[in-house]
């Protein structure tokens, strides 16, 4: 698999306010080659998942592989070197 999500959950903190689930326990495996569309609802987790392939937030919960870089939950420390160069986004309303 070129990017993988293993039982990731994801939880906005903002404004001293309850946590907001943005995922749950996604598992995803994209192949590599393969043209993917990601669409939902506003507010069911796109951005979101976007978000996290190029580390620009960072999963509460479970492991994303994409290439040869690893996410971990829990581990704070800086995005992995490389990947951003290799992986970019390019937002609607930049």
């Amino acid at each position: 698999m070129v990017i993988s999500f293993e039982e990731v959950s994801y939880r906005y903190r903002d404004r001293g306010m309850s946590p907001i689930l943005g995922l749950d326990g996604l598992h995803l495996e994209l192949e590599e080659g393969r043209m993917i569309a990601v669409l939902g609802a506003p507010g069911s987790g796109k951005s979101t998942l976007l978000q996290h392939m190029n580390g620009l937030i960072q999963a509460d919960e479970g492991l994303i592989r994409i290439l040869d870089f690893r996410l971990e939950s829990g581990d704070r420390k800086k995005v992995p070197a490389g990947l951003r160069q290799r992986v970019g986004l390019v937002f609607q309303y930049p």
